[in-house]
């Protein structure tokens, strides 16, 4: 059947997008809900609430200290005063109202005491009648733990015109953050200050003016009804309201405060105190009223008096935090897990991270700004949504990442032999065909596939070496050989090319090297032969050289809960992201290495004493430049891509000899000397560095005679003349 011209086929239907199943859907959502229910369950627990007790305070400090509302002051009792007045606490009566009498003719708006009045002595009636005089003054009630009410004497009781509890809550860290406005019927004392406060705004004149030329002082704000529940201050037991959050406007010293002895001799100008709420408290070294913790005052605590002048400058300013309430909580952290969950899903790992640290940084300067705007924001639970949701979805999906490299790892490293045997014929057939009478031509073709072939197949076998490490798939043998021919034999598959290049290659052992080793030996020359031809290909002229050294070790242990961990951490360290690698170190040392060895070849452990033999590779070749060491061991890379351009490779040598140098139980560094190098005997090389050491390590044990448990080692033996005789005991041999 045609189709019209011009029409696509369905499938092809530019902006078709696939249909999103309803299980997709919700696997993608799903990480993002899982963390905001758990954060949920903590905010019902109360295990934010350590967190989020800390944030106050640092909500606070960023935000900064703000000045005390200037209609307030405070008129302490302290040690000056004290001494000042006799040396002894409490004060008689007498001072009390020596003090009201001070303040009549100044008229402050109202005057509180933050100080109880429970027994009844013969001064009184002197008292009563100078609050009566002034008829703005407000007394203290308290309560006893048990909610038994302490209330002034009666005669006084009588004389003010109103009482306000003084309730102290604190929360578990100490801080004080809210107060009660209403204690059953009973106010405040700050509230019961600006009550008194309004009703003095008719009344208040200031001296030397007329009734009707009374200056108004500012209105109040409006205050918080009395509830209509009535009863007494004992017997309501709660709090009939919601609690006041305070708004603390900075260290309470800023507040301004004055001396019961200065204003008594006179010494404060009646301006500091006109038309002020006047709050008289104790602050005197000693005092029993309770200590008051702030966001500002932590080191030392507050006297407590300061308490009803932040209640106070709360109300006349109207600035009381709003916490974000129960049901908004609720709401924001079901929606922010999937919300974020959602938007990670097409994100890379990188850019998951970035997301992750702009959403904490934003969450963050959103909750100062608000806090500044008297919004009281959580932290610690949105924080952890945020965290939690973007760490499980990016850890998911790193999880995935390895789960498929890891999958594609085994396939090529299942795949080794049908990959080489194609290769492997391609090269033998070629070598036939190479005997074969055949033209130059034709010759030169051949040659050229030859020497592809090979290469190739290089390249091949060091890519499935690499997936089979990378996988976990390669097997270790153990067998007796004989190390001075495992180095002959390593040197001669080299010489050919040295001998064009004209490098003299020489080799030694020192004395004490065991001559039998048991171990796999295909592994030890594949490391030995990848290091001889990198020495040789990098080296002009001059000389590339191995020596092999022997010491006795002690025994080997390490302790059960190292092993546990040595396991662990080889299981869950290459399902971690990058960033989270780190974190989970795996033991590396030779004691714990020989334990491992130990472990996975129990039936060798009776073999002998343990020794470390140390291999050295050196060649005055070009050398590395110090910043470009750190590549060498990275996969598909070289020092410099004029490096790769000029001698060719993968990039693979290095790392498959350092890997298996790690799975056999040691490890392979390299050294690189500026300006420093040998050609022959005493002649310098160029002057760009050569490598100077390389290091790798190799766990053996020896059969028959001179039976020894090995741990091998490649590293530097130091330099050498090539003129001079050997050690004792060691050889030379050299291939021109």
């Amino acid at each position: 059947m045609s189709r019209p011209q011009g029409s696509n086929p369905p499938f092809f239907r530019p902006g078709l997008r696939a249909k999103i199943s309803p299980g997709q859907r919700f696997r993608t959502l799903l990480p993002g809900t899982l963390v905001s229910l758990v954060a949920l369950a903590g905010v019902g627990l109360g295990f934010w609430q350590p967190a989020e007790q800390f944030a106050y305070r640092w909500l606070f400090r960023l935000r900064g200290a703000q000045p005390w509302d200037d209609r307030i002051v405070l008129i302490a009792i302290d040690d000056a005063s004290i001494k000042g007045l006799g040396g002894q606490y409490p004060l008689s009566r007498d001072r009390y109202r020596e003090l009201l009498e001070a303040l009549l003719p100044i008229q402050p708006a109202a005057v509180g005491f933050s100080i109880l009045f429970p027994e009844s002595t013969s001064q009184d009636l002197a008292l009563a009648e100078a609050m009566a005089n002034s008829q703005n003054v407000v007394l203290a009630i308290a309560a006893t733990p048990d909610r038994q009410e302490l209330p002034p004497v009666a005669v006084l009781k009588d004389a003010a015109v109103r009482l306000g509890h003084v309730d102290q809550h604190s929360d578990a860290d100490g801080l004080t953050r809210y107060a009660y406005p209403y204690s059953g019927n009973v106010p405040t004392l700050a509230l019961a200050l600006l009550e008194t406060y309004n009703e003095q705004l008719a009344n208040t004149l200031v001296p030397g003016q007329q009734a009707t030329e009374a200056v108004p002082l500012p209105i109040a704000p409006p205050l918080v009804p009395e509830p209509a529940t009535a009863g007494a201050f004992a017997a309501a037991g709660a709090a009939a309201l919601d609690p006041l959050w305070i708004n603390w406007p900075g260290p309470v010293d800023q507040l301004p405060t004055y001396s019961l002895v200065d204003v008594l001799e006179g010494r404060v100008p009646s301006p500091e105190l006109q038309n002020k709420l006047v709050i008289v408290g104790a602050t005197f070294t000693g005092s029993t009223s309770p200590s008051l913790y702030t966001p500002f005052d932590d080191s030392p605590a507050a006297p407590g008096v300061y308490l009803h002048g932040a209640i106070a400058h709360t109300l006349l300013q109207g600035n009381a935090l709003r916490p974000l309430g129960p049901r908004p909580t609720i709401l924001l952290l079901l929606l922010l897990g999937p919300g974020l969950s959602l938007a990670c899903q097409r994100l890379s790992v990188r850019q998951q991270g970035g997301l992750l640290g702009a959403g904490l940084l934003a969450w963050v300067g959103g909750a100062i700004a608000a806090f500044s705007q008297q919004l009281w924001l959580p932290v610690a639970a949105p924080l952890a949504v945020i965290g939690g949701t973007v760490g499980v979805v990016m850890l998911q999906k790193q999880l995935k990442v390895n789960a498929q490299l890891q999958a594609r790892s085994e396939l090529l490293a299942t795949m080794s032999h049908e990959i080489r045997t194609p290769m492997n014929a391609v090269i033998g057939m070629t070598g036939l065909l190479l005997e074969t009478p055949l033209d130059s031509e034709q010759q030169e073709f051949a040659g050229v596939i030859r020497s592809s072939g090979e290469s190739l197949l290089a390249l091949i076998n060091d890519i499935l070496d690499f997936s089979k490490i990378e996988s976990g798939q390669l097997a270790l043998e153990t067998s007796p050989f004989e190390l001075r021919n495992c180095i002959e034999d390593c040197l001669d598959l080299v010489a050919a090319q040295a001998l064009n290049r004209g490098i003299e290659l020489t080799y030694w052992m020192a004395e004490g090297t065991p001559e039998v080793i048991a171990g796999d030996v295909t592994r030890l020359r594949q490391i030995l032969l990848n290091l001889l031809s990198n020495a040789v290909k990098f080296t002009e002229q001059g000389e590339v050289s191995v020596s092999v050294s022997a010491r006795q070790l002690p025994a080997a242990s390490a302790p059960r809960s190292t092993q546990s961990l040595s396991r662990w951490g080889q299981k869950i360290r290459p399902l971690l992201p990058p960033p989270l690698r780190r974190l989970v170190t795996l033991p590396n040392s030779l004691g714990q290495k020989q334990q491992q060895w130990m472990q996975r070849y129990p039936d060798l452990i009776e073999l002998g004493p343990l020794y470390q033999l140390e291999f050295a590779v050196r060649d005055t070749g070009i050398g590395i430049p110090a910043h470009q060491l750190q590549r060498l061991f990275k996969p598909f890379s070289q020092a410099d891509a004029s490096t790769t351009r000029r001698y060719g490779g993968t990039g693979l040598g290095l790392v498959i000899s350092e890997r298996l140098s790690r799975l056999l139980g040691g490890g392979m560094g390299v050294e690189s000397l500026d300006g420093e190098g040998r050609q022959g005997a005493n002649r310098q090389s160029q002057a760009l560095p050569r490598v100077r050491r390389i290091r790798c390590g190799y766990n053996l044990f020896p059969p028959g005679r001179g039976r020894h448990w090995l741990n091998v080692l490649f590293h530097d033996a130091g330099p050498f003349d090539l003129d001079a005789a050997p050690p004792a005991g060691g050889s030379r041999a050299a291939a021109r």
